[in-house]
Parts: structure tokens; sequence; C-alpha cells
């Protein structure tokens, strides 16, 4: 009998981070494959050591718990590539995650079905070539052109690439630009049915000639590592940087793969990162000259009236009024007002259940609608602070827009595209292809509207981003700057349009000059003083109490007992304080980068011993 350490491929929570102990009669060797009972669930496993049972006999027989055998041997060799072990044992040191639930993340759990191994590649480990990555700068016309003259070059020498996007909408549109390549491209997702998978994976596993892999994340595990060329679009998106468990960001999973094949790497984006400029990453411009017919416009709202304040300022009215072509109007939030006030006593109007701000919503019925938990509430509500019936909405959500659009101009079609009117595909689909086929209709959108890549109009404008100045994110700039990027690049016949109280603000000088490369030099340099990533690692942890003081005390002794492995450690309430029936607080911890990943291991042992009741996150995408 064996005695077999093993870590199941599944989301298990932070603090199971394994290995775990099953036993099996038949012989076994490590990175085979198996299923166990875990949680009184079936799942597969990969086995990371064996140990013959006889010499462990004595402790087995005294051990508290009983050991459990494996179900069944499902391959007796690794069924992915062997790297992707490795990536992953090196990204639960760094993330703090479980090496399982890592592999969870770009290993198709359909590989399992079958007991037959992809074939797969290692380079000669005496090559000492090392290709670093490059950033890819430009439009993503001019991108998808770059990348056709690379994977042509690849197929000349008789290598395949694989190209990662960021979601399946950008992966099916990806496929669809080059479909006329000459050679076998290979589509895979996890929107996938399990028989179209299993297709896939036999295509994956009969492939000789060079081949075009497309997919998202998960198409990682059907690579065998002869890739010459690794694509990452769309690289900065926000899809690649996972927010819940296991939290970390696929970006680097991919480059880390791609360093271990010695492929290139090619991470495609709209202007450089800040984590490139600090690296001295190999940066590639797609674009060598400033295109002033594309210069954006700002339109100054900053002495609009209050009393008669419009949503689309005069000037924006006139400029659709001569472009009349398809028009796109982008405001942050939906629903109506995105915030209610009491203006007796100034009490922000909150969810009774977990404590967000109530929006207004006039789709359907007049009504409050909480953007977090989704309950609804009767228009008649009074103010939970003084219990007065004067409550007034405040902010620019996209109903708000509507109503305005249809007022001025009553002729147009208009939809909108936001969370709330678009909740399925088929919702979306539906508004995208009528809004695409109308000659001059306005569609008013969120954010939503950048998961289209094949969504474009004659006009663009930001009628209200505002709002998000005043968010306490020190990587707000950044994403600012992606948005303005993004939706410029929708714009085909005027350049953007934006409207803002903040004309004065270096970011959009720097935007409409086309000169985003000093200001990120101004915020990498920002960033490098306050001690901040990329220069530093940030782990924030979340710490929830049904009892505020206890939460207090319990902050101060977690604050007192980790303070000693550094000096850079905050504390501070949650952006809303209380999250459903639970007080949070939060704690920031910065590190330097190499020393966390070289030496605080003491820090992160302390960090994974209490991991059952805190919510440790390392580099978060949000600090809030």
């Amino acid at each position: 009998m064996y005695l077999i350490s093993v870590y199941p491929i599944a989301q298990l929570p932070q603090h199971l981070q394994g290995p775990f102990s099953y036993f099996t009669k038949e012989p076994i060797t490590p990175g085979a494959i198996v299923e166990i009972i875990f949680n009184k669930k079936k799942i597969p496993a990969f086995v990371d050591s064996v140990e013959q049972i006889t010499s462990k006999k004595l402790s087995i027989k005294t051990s508290s718990f009983p050991l459990k055998k494996i179900q069944r041997i499902i391959a007796r060799t690794v069924l992915f590539h062997p790297l992707l072990l490795e990536i992953a044992k090196q990204k639960s040191v760094y993330y703090l995650e479980p090496i399982g639930s890592i592999l969870k993340s770009f290993v198709p759990i359909e590989l399992f079905s079958q007991s037959t191994a992809l074939p797969y590649h290692i380079p000669d480990p005496h090559i000492l070539y090392e290709p670093e990555p490059t950033a890819v700068i430009g439009s993503q016309i001019e991108r998808l052109l770059y990348y056709e003259k690379i994977i042509r070059e690849a197929f000349a020498r008789n290598k395949s690439v694989a190209l990662f996007a960021p979601t399946t909408q950008v992966v099916d549109y990806l496929a669809h630009y080059f479909k006329n390549l000459p050679k076998e491209i290979i589509v895979f997702h996890g929107n996938l049915s399990k028989q179209q998978m299993r297709k896939v994976l036999i295509r994956a596993q009969k492939r000789i000639s060079p081949s075009l892999i497309i997919g998202t994340v998960i198409a990682l595990g059907i690579l065998n590592g002869d890739e010459n060329t690794i694509i990452i679009e769309d690289s900065e998106s926000r899809h690649y940087v996972r927010s819940e468990q296991p939290r970390m960001s696929m970006t680097g999973i991919l480059r880390l793969f791609a360093k271990h094949i010695l492929a290139q790497t090619l991470e495609g984006k709209a202007f450089s990162s800040l984590e490139d400029m600090s690296s001295n990453i190999s940066i590639q411009y797609l674009t060598s000259r400033i295109n002033r017919s594309q210069e954006p416009k700002l339109i100054d709202m900053t002495h609009a009236s209050r009393e008669k304040f419009t949503v689309i300022s005069d000037e924006l009215r006139n400029i659709l009024r001569e472009l009349p072509g398809k028009t796109i109007l982008f405001t942050v939030r939906k629903g109506f007002y995105s915030f209610v006030i009491c203006t007796d006593c100034g009490y922000l109007n909150l969810c009774p259940s977990c404590k967000k701000p109530l929006s207004l919503r006039t789709s359907n019925n007049r009504r409050y609608v909480c953007n977090f938990c989704k309950r609804e509430y009767p228009l008649r509500t009074q103010c939970q602070n003084c219990g007065s019936w004067s409550l007034k909405g405040y902010g620019i959500g996209t109903e708000r827009v509507a109503s305005e659009v249809k007022y001025i101009f009553p002729g147009r079609h208009n939809w909108i595209l936001d969370e709330e009117n678009a909740k399925t595909k088929k919702d979306r689909e539906r508004i995208i292809e009528a809004f695409l086929a109308s000659e001059d209709g306005i569609l008013i959108a969120t954010e939503m509207a950048l998961e289209n890549p094949s969504l474009y109009a004659d006009t663009v404008a930001i009628v209200a981003m505002d709002n998000l100045f005043s968010i306490p994110e020190f990587r707000m700039n950044e994403q600012i700057l992606s948005l303005l990027s993004r939706f410029a690049e929708k714009a085909t016949i005027s350049p953007l349009i934006i409207q803002s109280r903040f004309p004065k603000h270096p970011l959009f000088r720097h935007f409409i000059n086309q000169d985003i490369k000093h200001l990120l030099e101004g915020e990498l340099e920002e960033r490098k003083k306050e001690r901040l990533p990329p220069y530093t690692t940030i782990v924030r942890i979340a710490i929830r109490s049904k009892n505020q003081k206890q939460l207090l005390e319990r902050a101060a002794l977690l604050k007192n007992d980790i303070g000693r492995f550094l000096f850079d450690i905050e504390s501070y309430p949650s952006f809303e304080q209380k999250e459903g029936p639970l007080w949070a607080r939060y704690l920031l911890l910065t590190i330097d980068k190499k020393e966390w990943e070289e030496k605080s291991n003491n820090l992160k042992n302390t960090l994974l011993s209490h991991a059952a009741e805190w919510d440790i996150a390392v580099d978060p995408p949000s600090i809030l």
C-alpha cells in the first residue's frame, strides 16, 4: 500500500492549502491524476509525493483521523503540461492561494474525463536564451495587423502561436478576424459545451502541423509548450485579474509560462503600464506620429447652472445635431440617480439590508434599487435617519441620460446598455445589433460597451465620469486613462468628446495632447515616493465582526502581531464600513516586492495561520 500526498484541483478556501493525505493499494508515481472524495464530492487531484505505507505504519495507527482511500486513478501521468504544476506552486507562494485552486483556473476540467495525456515539449535546459516580453502599444486595429504579421512569420518557420484574450467575446472576434490564415485555428474557452470541449481536446492531442490557438486563459491547459509566440491581447484588461478566490493576475501566469517554454511574449495594450516603465520592458509603438485630427474635444462643465442643470450640455447638443450618425453616450453609473440624499438632514439613503447606497430606477416603474444586493424598495421610502419624505437624487445614471436624449432628439432611436437593461448575453446582442443597424441611433451605455470589440459608432461622448476622480483608489488615474483610450477607439468619424467639471485636470491635458507617457512618468515617480506598486507588493487583509468594538480590538491586535515583520501597515474601515450584518475593517500591508517574493516566509505563515478568519488578498485590483 502507498501513502500519497495530493492537491485537489478545485476551488478551495484559502486556509485549506494542502497537501492532503490519502492511500492506494496500486503503485503510483508523482504527477498522476487521481479521483478523491473531498468535502463529500468527487474531484480530481494531482499526486505530489508517494511513500510506501510500511514506513508510516505506526504514525497512521496513532493518527487522530482516519486515512481515506482514493476513488480511482484517472491517469498515471500528468494530463497537461508539467510546467503548469511548477507555475501553480510558484504563484501559490506569492498569492497565498491553494495550488489546486490556481491550477483549476487555467486547466480545463474536461481534460480529466479522458486518460490520454496531451503531448508536450520541454525546452532544452542548456539553452540560456530567455526572450524578454514586449509591450505592443497601439489601437486594437493596429495591434491585430501586427499580430497577423507575427503569426504568418511563425507559420513560415513551422511554429505555432497562442493568442489569449480577456473574454469569450474577444476570442470569437479574433477567431473571425484570423479565419483566413493558412493554418489550423483552434478556439478554446470556458463557454464551450462539454461536447465541444472534448472535440477541441482531441484536435489539440492530434495536432502535428503549426496552428493558431485562440482562447481565454483556460486554453493554457491545452498548450504543448512548442509555441513560438504567446500573445496576450488587451493585457491590461480587468478580466485578467481575478477578484474572487483564487485572487491573482492571469497575465502574470501567461507571462511565466511563456518564459519557461522560451517563447516570445507580446502584450497588446493601448498605452504602456507603470509596470512596463518600471521594469524597462521592451516597448513596440505601432503609432509613431501624433494625429492632431483625432485630438479629443473637452467640454468645460464648470459653469453649468445647478438650478437648470442638463446632463447633455448645449455644446454637446449642437455637436450631436451636426453629426447625426450613430452615437455612443457613456456614463459611469446605471439607473436614473446614482445616490439619494435627505435634504432635511443630509443622510445618504442606504439599503437597509447591506448598507450600500440606493439608486433611483425609472425603467418599468420608479423605485429604489440596491446595486449590491439587488433588493428593491418603493419610491415612497422615508429617510432612515430622520423620517423625512424629502429625498433628492444626485448623480448621472444611464436612465437620466436617456430621458434627456428622448426630449432633445425625439426622432432618434435610443437604447440603454447596462446591467439592468441588458441582463443576459441575448439582451446585449439584441441591443447592439439594433444599434448597429440604425442610421442615427443613440446608445446610452456604461463600461459594458467596451466588452464588445465589434461595437463602433460615428460619434462617442463621455457624458459623465467626474465621480471617478473622487474615489480614493491609487490606480484610478490608470483606470480613467484606459476608459478614455478605449472609448476614443470606438469613434470612427469624430474625435472623442468629453464633458467634465475638471477641465484643468492634468490627466485631460496629457490625454488630449497625446502625451500619456509624461503623465505616467509623473505617476510612477509618485508611486515610488509613496512606496506603492509596482515598486512594492500590497497585501489587503479584511477583518469582519458583528461587534464594532470587538472588530477594532482585533484589528489593533493584528496590526501589532504582524507589524514586527514590516514597517508599512495601515488600518482603515472598508468603503461602507458595514458589509451586510458585519462590520468590516481592512489592514493594508506594503512590502518590498523582492522581499515578499524571497524573504517573507514567517509573515506568510502567520497570515496563512489565520486565513480561516481573515480574507487575505495579495496585489488586489482594489484596496477599497
